[in-house]
C-alpha cells in the first residue's frame, strides 16, 4: 500500500516520477495487487485529477482524511475525496478504464472526533453511499472488537467488506506511542495483557508480540467462533498489517500462520 503523501505532490509536474507511483509500478509489473494509500492533506481537485488522468494503472485507491487537516484544504473529510474521486469517473470520456475500488478507514473504538460509536458508523454510511467500496478497520488488539464493529456497521446497512487492521509494536515504548497517535482504546483486559510485558527485553517483547497477534489473527480467521453477543459468522476473508516498513515480527508471524506455510 505505497503511501501518496503531502510530500509526495511535489511531483506534480511528472507524477510519474513521484517515487511512491514508482515502486507501485514495479509491484504490479510483478504481478502484485497495490493499494495506493491517499491522504486528503492541502490535496486539491486539480492534483486529483491529474493524478488519475496521467496514472491510468492507479485502479486502488485507500483514502484517509490523515491528523493534520489544514482549514482551507479541499477535502476537509475523507468523503469529500470519495465524492469527487466518483464524480470525476462519471465525467471520463472513456469507458474502457475499469472502476476505481475505493477503500476507506473504520474506528472499531470510535473516531477521536466522533461524539459516540454510532456517530462514527453514522459516518461510515454516507462514505459507502457516495461510493466506498470497502473498509480498513483502525489498529486492533482483540478480535471481540472487531466482531461487535461489524455487527454495528451491519445493523447499519453497511455490507461492503470489512478488513481487519493489524499493528505489530517492537516495543512497549513503541506500543505506547503509536496509541497516544491513534487514541485507540484498549480493552482493560488487553491492556493488562501488554502491562505484564512492560519490562521484558526487548527479544522478550518481540516474542511475546508474535505469540500474541499470531493467536488474534487466527481468532479472525475463526470467525464462526464468537463470543456471547456477537451474531455475524461472515468469514474474515483479509487481514492488513500495518508494517510502517519494518517486517521482521511480521515475517515471524506469517509463517505460524495457515496462509504462510503454503
Amino acid at each position: 500500500m505505497p503511501w501518496i503523501s503531502d510530500e509526495n505532490l511535489r511531483y506534480e509536474d511528472d507524477f510519474g516520477q513521484m517515487p511512491s507511483l514508482r515502486l507501485a509500478d514495479q509491484l504490479r509489473r510483478e504481478q502484485f495487487t497495490v493499494v495506493n494509500h491517499l491522504s486528503c492533506y492541502n490535496l486539491t481537485e486539480a492534483q486529483v485529477d491529474k493524478l488519475l488522468s496521467s496514472q491510468p494503472t492507479i485502479r486502488n485507491l485507500f483514502i484517509v482524511r490523515g491528523d493534520t487537516v489544514n482549514p482551507n484544504q479541499r477535502f476537509q473529510h475523507s468523503a469529500q475525496l470519495v465524492q469527487h474521486l466518483r464524480q470525476y469517473e462519471s465525467t471520463r470520456t472513456t469507458t474502457a478504464a475499469p472502476k476505481l475500488t475505493i477503500g476507506v478507514g473504520g474506528y472499531p473504538g470510535g473516531h477521536a472526533e466522533s461524539p459516540s460509536q454510532e456517530d462514527e458508523v453514522r459516518h461510515l454510511a454516507d462514505k459507502v453511499a457516495l461510493g466506498a467500496d470497502f473498509l480498513l478497520t483502525q489498529t486492533l488488539y482483540d478480535a471481540a472488537s472487531f466482531f461487535r464493529y461489524r455487527d454495528r456497521c451491519r445493523a447499519a446497512g453497511i455490507t461492503i467488506p470489512i478488513i481487519p487492521g493489524i499493528y505489530l509494536p517492537h516495543s512497549y515504548r513503541q506500543l505506547q506511542s503509536l496509541l497516544n497517535i491513534t487514541r485507540v482504546a484498549m480493552t482493560p483486559a488487553v491492556r493488562a495483557t501488554f502491562e505484564e510485558h512492560r519490562q521484558d527485553t526487548p527479544e522478550a517483547f518481540e516474542a511475546f508480540v508474535v505469540e500474541y497477534f499470531v493467536e488474534l489473527v487466527r481468532e479472525l480467521l475463526q470467525s464462526n467462533a464468537l463470543e456471547p453477543g456477537i451474531s455475524s459468522s461472515e468469514p474474515v476473508g483479509l487481514v492488513h498489517f500495518f508494517t510502517f516498513n519494518k517486517f521482521s515480527l511480521l515475517e515471524k508471524v506469517i509463517s505460524q500462520l495457515p496462509f504462510g506455510q503454503q
